[in-house]
Formats: structure tokens, C-alpha cells, sequence
């Protein structure tokens, strides 16, 4: 601020003036890119200051000569778990509108895309088969905000990565909606160091041992292979107890 150059001045320091910056883009999309908006708020990054120099320019709302496409309709969501068991019921939750028809797409990669024409439906340019689990949400239409399409199982591998992408059917326009991906376990798969017959990280997830150290590895474990000991027997790793309550003199 020029009073504290006057104050700097006056009192006879040397000083380095400070320029501030530009402030970033709120999106960037370069001239082969498309960003499809749907009820999106941008805001410009803030310019930095200065110091007896001139501050910078705010940032601007969108650039890159890219292709901004903003649909003139309310955002829809989908949210789910990101951890989930083979066989077993995938929670989803979606904000939709009445009327809407909703559906899921689903790729063991990223890069897929809706099998008919639709403006938007892709997490990168390059289109792919996708691939559909049973009751996964294609072409229903919601009756309540919280569906639950059971996951194929696995068979020969251990966990599987599925990448998915929420769109809605509105007016006759297939609209994107939120992507997201969910890790699937194989639930009698490895690994499985108390043999209790579940994935570790499952049965972890879902609460059934426990893991008072928070290492990814149920207490029993800890414990069996050493790597905590236990002193009064009573299950649970000496460092998770209080010196007075671990057996220890």
C-alpha cells in the first residue's frame, strides 16, 4: 500500500517493490476440449497483492479456447460408496427432479462413453464399449433418491476398479451427471490374514474386526504376527490401551 512506501521511505529503508500476480482461470479448457456446465457458479482466482506496486488482475472465468457449453437446467447428483463388496448391494444415492429417467455407465477404464449419441457423456475424448452390471440403473426412472443395483461377482481377481458416470434423460436431452468410481473386492478374496473367510479391507470397512491402531490390519493380526504385542491376553494391542489397563507393571 503507498502508505507504507511513504512510511518505508521516510524512515530511509531500501526497499524491492512487490508486483502482485495474476489470479488463476476458475476453468481452463484448451481449443480441443469441451466443458459441458450444468448449474455451475464460477469464480475467478484472486489476484495477488503488492507492495508498493500494482496488484494483479483478477482471474478471468473461463479460457483456453476450448468450447464452453452451459445447459440451461438444474445440476443433478449421484453419490456411492467408493469401497464395495462383490455380490452385495452398491448404495447410491441421486438428487434428481421428478420425471427425470436416470442412468449409470460403467467402464473398468475411464474412457468410455454413453452407446447412443449424447452431448457431453464423457469422462476423456476417446469412446469405448461400456460395460453394465444388472439393475444398474439404465434407463429406470427414480421413484426414490436411493437405489441400491447389486455388483457382479469377481471371480479370479482380487478387487476391481469400475469408473461410472450419472446422466439424466430431461426434456429429451441426455444430460451429464456426477462420474464417480468404486473399488470392489472380491469379499472371499485375499487378503484374508485371520482366515475369517472376508476380504480384510471389507471386513474393516464394514466394521466387522477391529483395528484400533489404524494400520489396515485387523488387531488379531497384529497381534498373531507380532507386530503388537498383547500382554494381559485380552485382545487388543498393548498400544491401544492405557498403561494401567495393558497388563504391563
Amino acid at each position: 500500500p503507498d502508505e507504507v512506501c511513504r512510511r518505508y521511505q521516510a524512515e530511509g529503508y531500501d526497499f524491492i517493490a512487490i508486483f502482485g500476480g495474476a489470479g488463476g482461470d476458475a476453468l481452463f479448457a484448451d481449443t480441443i476440449a469441451q466443458a459441458q456446465l450444468v448449474d455451475n457458479a464460477l469464480v475467478g482466482g484472486i489476484p495477488g497483492a503488492s507492495c508498493c506496486g500494482s496488484s494483479g488482475a483478477p482471474g478471468s472465468l473461463t479460457n483456453g479456447g476450448g468450447l464452453f457449453v452451459n445447459h440451461p437446467v438444474a445440476a443433478r447428483s449421484f453419490k456411492a460408496a467408493y469401497i464395495a463388496s462383490d455380490g452385495q448391494k452398491w448404495k447410491v444415492k441421486a438428487s434428481v427432479e421428478p420425471g427425470d429417467v436416470a442412468f449409470f455407465f460403467g467402464g473398468r477404464r475411464s474412457i468410455f462413453k454413453v452407446p447412443s449419441p449424447a452431448q457431453g457423456i464423457f469422462l476423456t475424448p476417446l469412446p469405448t464399449t461400456p460395460i453394465s452390471f444388472p439393475g444398474a440403473l439404465f434407463g429406470l426412472p427414480f421413484g426414490a433418491p436411493q437405489v441400491s443395483p447389486v455388483l457382479g461377482n469377481l471371480e479370479g481377481v482380487d478387487q476391481l476398479t469400475m469408473f461410472w458416470q450419472g446422466a439424466v434423460r430431461e426434456g429429451g436431452q441426455l444430460l451429464p451427471s456426477s462420474p464417480a468410481h468404486v473399488v470392489i473386492f472380491n469379499r472371499a478374496g485375499l487378503p484374508d490374514c485371520d482366515a475369517d473367510g472376508v476380504n480384510d479391507y471389507l471386513a474393516l470397512y464394514e466394521g466387522l474386526v477391529p483395528d484400533c491402531n489404524n494400520n489396515l490390519l485387523p488387531d488379531a493380526c497384529d497381534i498373531a504376527l507380532g507386530t503388537s504385542l498383547d500382554a494381559n491376553a485380552n485382545g487388543i494391542p498393548d498400544e491401544c490401551e492405557s498403561p494401567l489397563g495393558s497388563g504391563r507393571e
